[in-house]
């Protein structure tokens, strides 16, 4: 090589070098940091509880988000992680915070995955706001993060059919009171086996916890099977805390009764 092309060669791998560093410190190294942080909370052992992404890892969230260089794809990730925590724990102020701010810029650049996973869980979030408020805006909502999932699965993600199916049945549930019994938890079913067909168990776990809810002023015996295999299905998971919480929750359904919960379908008879 000529010293021209020598230097030319030696300047871009220079840039390379330094834009790699960059992408560790303000990316990759940050969400390394809340993805533990996520999992700590999940399986029980921050000692703070599940609820807010804020711990061993993260000590101040807003601190974490405010941080000099962070990227905002770092930071859409994050803020949807704090997200499922706030509505998996119950904490839905600060899921409505974390839902409006993740509504903002998510699909500039996120992964195909993380695009089905943020309109599900915004949806769900959607759904539990408008059931303790009945605010209609939280329906309009719901319906549309729906449509996102329809969207996506018309083009091709026919496989991930399932989450759609899931928020399809908690909008039933939750904001069409004629809508039958048995026409909601035949969908919360259908999604619950696709889940577990293409290995989605957290979210068939989910589904199983969402359908009992749903059940619990309606079919109280279908409800307890239902919890029984969410609880069941988070121990095998390891997610200890939504275990716990499940069995405090519904303490008082299920009482000493734990039946077998393997099977995917119950009938209504």
């Amino acid at each position: 090589l000529g010293s021209g092309r020598w230097d030319s060669l030696l300047s871009r791998t220079v840039r390379v070098r330094d834009e790699l560093i960059m992408y560790n410190n303000d990316t990759l190294l940050p969400l390394i940091r809340a993805y533990r942080q996520y999992a700590l909370n999940l399986t029980g052992r921050n000692p703070n509880g599940p609820i807010k992404l804020e711990g061993e890892e993260i000590p101040d969230l807003a601190a974490f988000l405010m941080r000099g260089g962070l990227t905002p794809y770092a930071q859409r990730i994050t803020v949807f992680l704090s997200m499922t925590l706030a509505y998996l724990f119950g904490d839905l102020n600060q899921a409505r915070q974390d839902a409006l701010r993740n509504c903002k810029g998510w699909k500039k650049d996120i992964s195909m995955h993380y695009a089905l996973l943020m309109p599900f869980f915004r949806g769900l979030v959607w759904c539990r706001l408008f059931h303790r408020h009945g605010v209609s805006a939280y329906k309009r909502r719901a319906r549309g993060e729906l449509q996102i999932l329809q969207g996506f699965i018309e083009v091709g993600l026919a496989n991930r059919k399932m989450m759609a199916l899931i928020l399809e049945a908690e909008i039933q549930g939750t904001m069409n009171p004629k809508c039958p019994v048995w026409s909601v938890r035949g969908i919360f079913d259908r999604g619950i086996a696709m889940s577990t067909e293409q290995g989605f168990h957290f979210i068939a776990t989910l589904g199983q916890e969402l359908a009992g809810v749903y059940l619990a002023s309606r079919r109280r015996d279908l409800a307890i099977r239902y919890i029984g295999r969410a609880i069941e299905g988070y121990k095998k998971l390891k997610v200890a805390a939504k275990e716990r919480d499940l069995r405090v929750r519904f303490g008082d359904l299920l009482g000493d009764q734990m039946p077998n919960f393997s099977s995917t379908s119950l009938s209504l008879e």
